[in-house]
């Protein structure tokens, strides 16, 4: 626990400066029987493609076309990207899938890609051609022409690879690929589909073009459609309910007086819910929630039920912490945003309520934006399924991916309750999957009051960009350990769990931080809640707890005499490097021999829901630099040498033709070096989190930095922010945060950091 004198430094950003570093790119040189081979496989191809196409009937293609390429497993690098034939050949790329291709040589199974591209294919013809004839062939051109495997059109398998055979009518959904004209889009489906009614149809488009349309199909209607050169894939729906509350809900009668409710202590922000609606029944401790959007379809009891419930669980936590008597406060007001039931679907005789994720994505999209003083939104809904980690994400993943990159914003989503299922169905549900929020499954608290996996908690992995899901646990509960929330009756409480509870804890964390520390941003109630979690020593695997569990989150604003906590919060842009300075006191006159360094890092990223292989579109890699004077000197032909930039032998080095590095040694960069670019992303490169641990002998300490490096998929230089919480520790230094506070006087506590800095 940490000393509440030693408040967290909230203007790490004065220890930030840009640095400059030279760039590496080089164009491949490739060899004339290599090149000759890959046009000799090629050519044919694209002929091929092209008089496929040329027999396609009008109504079963746009006036841009799609074709499919393959890049071979070697060639999945940023700097391998293919650039230069698709500009020559007026094709741009819109979406990837990624693969699997069985390498026949080495018997084993490799990661591949395939890229999605839209346009005319007659320059694409015309330039294989003339490479053919010897014309117009650059070294990129080359270079780029033997990383394609093949060329293609996307066959009628792999657009329904997802009908289940003895699947016959039912509601589905189009994935549509990105086009220019979605109005010729939608009329070249309705021609297709001449007995279908458009107006019942629901569509949502994600940022990047990719279009979900949400309606009711026949066996013969899917036959139609697969041909189309547009679709990318056909998602049958599930008929599983959207909310699972394990056990139910059980009552008790409410001991909580109308004469206890106080709204002394409400936050100026307030915190949305998106949910199944809510019920108040005139009771005074709901009051503070209000509905601001719903679907059309009317609430029914029990979404109404789960929708109190997390509300309650929002706005005061579990009511088992809170004594009847005592006055009770809300800690912000609510705004929700009902999206269930969306309608009611047939199952065998009965009518069950349905949940239509294309309605409920489209209806967030226009409202969320509407209403500037929520910075923090709680999802515990969602449909039934695992995330589609290995294909075209959910449009509710995505809309909230966006919106929290585009508004600066945060939401907290259940995991889902599937854990005690097998193999996929385990894992997490969408929108869980999503990048930039905080995805959180659930623990109890067991007989000996100890923290225990919740085993109903959704697990593990997530998508490209978030692979650590969930992000953290919180208190879900348990069977014997359930959560008391208000319920639709005055008169009774609720008891349940699930991580439909543990979801609203965090969010109630996170707009407690912000409202009660106005220099927070929602990125930064992020980091630290993530930072807080890591903190805590835990066996739970990380498939399954993430980065750890948050008890008291008010610990991770405060620090104990042993260690010190700093929060750097500001933007960066792509392509460039930051260098994030981490004060120390003097370090000979320390007791301890080694010091403990933790950090978390959140970046925000814009997505694309077409790039699976690609979805998150920025991120921040994190090097740790011990010594800043430590750097490595090299020259061709000699092994390395590091060195202390102080060490005499320097100067000699650089006079012989030595080179220094760009930056000092890093801690731990050399196991990374030599990594393809897929082992890279299996170590989180594209995550937009990275948290890590390590130890240093005090010795090998000279004025240590973190150093930033931001990456764009496509090489554009976009401003994204980005927030890191560091804490320092020392065993044996009861003193540490008085020592560094008395040596750095610019550090400020967090409530002294102005509200509007930069």
């Amino acid at each position: 626990m940490g000393n509440q004198d030693n408040m967290i430094f909230g203007n790490g950003i004065e220890f930030v400066r840009g640095l400059e570093r030279g760039s590496k790119g080089h164009t491949p040189k490739v060899s004339d029987q290599d090149f000759s081979e890959a046009l000799q496989l090629l050519v044919p191809q694209v002929k091929q493609v092209v008089t496929e196409l040329e027999k396609l009937n009008d109504d079963l293609k746009m006036p841009n076309s799609v074709i499919s390429l393959e890049i071979k497993p070697q060639y999945l690098s940023k700097s391998s990207k293919i650039t230069e034939i698709y500009n020559k050949s007026d094709l741009e790329r819109i979406g990837s899938l990624p693969i699997k291709v069985r390498d026949q040589d080495a018997g084993n199974t490799e990661k591949s890609r395939i890229e999605y591209l839209r346009g005319s294919l007659d320059k694409l013809d015309q330039l294989f051609e003339n490479m053919s004839n010897g014309k117009s062939v650059t070294q990129r051109l080359r270079a780029e022409i033997v990383r394609i495997k093949e060329i293609g059109l996307a066959t009628v398998d792999e657009k329904l690879k997802l009908i289940p055979g003895n699947w016959q009518n039912g509601r589905a959904y189009l994935v549509l690929h990105p086009m220019v004209d979605q109005q010729l889009l939608l009329a070249k489906i309705k021609r297709l589909l001449p007995e279908q009614d458009p107006s019942s149809w629901k569509i949502f488009q994600a940022s990047d073009g990719l279009t979900y349309l949400s309606l009711t199909l026949t066996r013969d209607e899917v036959n139609a459609l697969a041909p189309f050169n547009a679709l990318r894939q056909i998602m049958p729906k599930g008929t599983n309910a959207p909310i699972q509350v394990e056990g139910g809900f059980t009552r008790e009668i409410n001991l909580y007086e109308e004469s206890d409710y106080s709204s002394r202590n409400i936050g100026e922000l307030s915190v949305g819910q998106i949910d199944g609606g809510i019920r108040q029944d005139a009771n005074p401790y709901l009051q503070e929630i209000r509905e601001i959007a719903s679907v059309e379809a009317q609430p029914t009891d029990f979404f109404q039920e789960h929708g109190t419930a997390v509300g309650s669980v929002l706005l005061y936590g579990d009511l088992n912490d809170v004594v009847p008597g005592e006055k009770v406060g809300a800690v912000a007001r609510i705004k929700s945003i009902r999206v269930l039931p969306t309608g009611l679907i047939k199952e065998g005789h009965r009518d069950v309520e349905d949940f239509d994720f294309v309605e409920a994505a489209a209806l967030i999209k226009e409202v969320v934006p509407q209403h500037a003083d929520v910075k923090v939104w709680n999802i515990s809904v969602g449909p039934f399924g695992p995330a589609l980690v290995d294909g075209v994400a959910g449009p509710l993943t995505e809309v909230l991916d966006h919106l929290a990159f585009k508004y600066r914003i945060l939401f907290c989503v259940a995991v889902g309750n599937t854990g005690g299922l097998t193999g996929e169905w385990a894992r997490i549900q969408t929108p869980a999957d999503m990048v930039n929020g905080l995805a959180v499954g659930s623990f109890y608290f067991d007989e000996d009051n100890q923290v225990s996996l919740a085993t109903y908690t959704s697990v593990g992995p997530g998508r490209e960009g978030g692979v650590i899901k969930p992000d953290i646990l919180a208190h879900g509960g348990a069977e014997e350990d359930k959560i008391l929330t208000f319920s639709t009756s005055n008169y009774a409480l609720n008891q349940a769990y699930g991580s439909s509870f543990a979801a609203p804890l965090v969010a109630r964390d996170a707009i407690q931080l912000i409202n009660t520390n106005p220099s927070l941003t929602p990125l930064d109630a992020r980091a630290l809640i993530i930072h807080n979690a890591s903190l805590q020593n835990s066996d739970i695997p990380v498939e399954r707890g993430g980065h750890g569990s948050v008890l008291k989150i008010e610990d991770v604003l405060h620090s104990g005499d042993n260690e010190y906590r700093m929060v750097y919060s500001s933007e960066m842009s792509t392509g460039s490097y930051v260098r994030l300075d981490i004060p120390l006191p003097d370090i000979d006159n320390l007791k301890s021999k080694s010091l403990e360094f933790a950090w978390t890092v959140c970046v925000l990223s814009e997505v694309s829901a077409s790039e699976v292989d690609e979805y998150a579109q920025y991120t921040a890699e994190v090097g740790f630099y011990p010594d800043a004077k430590r750097y490595e000197y090299r020259k061709a032909g000699h092994k390395p040498v590091t060195l202390n930039s102080t060490d005499p032998q320097v100067e000699r080095l650089l006079a012989d033709g030595w080179n220094r590095s760009a930056f000092p040694s890093a801690d731990g960069n050399k196991k990374y070096k030599h990594l393809t670019e897929q082992s890279l992303r299996d170590k989180l490169k594209w995550d937009t989190v990275k948290s890590d641990r390590v130890n240093k002998h005090r010795t090998s300490l000279d004025h240590p930095f973190l150093v930033l490096h931001g990456l764009s998929r496509n090489g554009s230089h976009i401003r994204i922010p980005y927030s890191v919480v560091l804490t320092v520790r020392a065993k044996d230094d009861n003193d540490l945060y008085q020592l560094v506070k008395a040596k750095y006087p610019v550090l400020l506590p967090l409530q002294n950091v102005a509200r509007n800095r930069v």
